[in-house]
C-alpha cells in the first residue's frame, strides 16, 4: 500500500500532460496532447483519490 504524504505526491508528480506540435510547424498549427502512462503505484494512487468523498 502507498504511504501517505510526500511519497504519495512524489508518485503522482511524474504524471504529466504535454502539449505538442509537429517539428517546424507554424505557431498557429494544431497541437495534440501526450499524457504519461501511469505505472501500477500511480494507478493505485489515482484510484485512492477517486474514492475520497467530500
Amino acid at each position: 500500500m502507498l504511504e501517505l504524504g510526500a511519497t504519495f505526491m512524489d508518485e503522482l508528480s511524474t504524471i504529466v500532460r504535454d502539449t505538442c506540435r509537429t517539428p517546424r510547424a507554424d505557431s498557429d498549427s494544431h497541437t495534440f496532447e501526450v499524457i504519461t502512462t501511469a505505472n501500477p503505484k500511480q494507478r493505485r494512487a489515482l484510484e485512492l483519490i477517486q474514492q475520497i468523498q467530500v
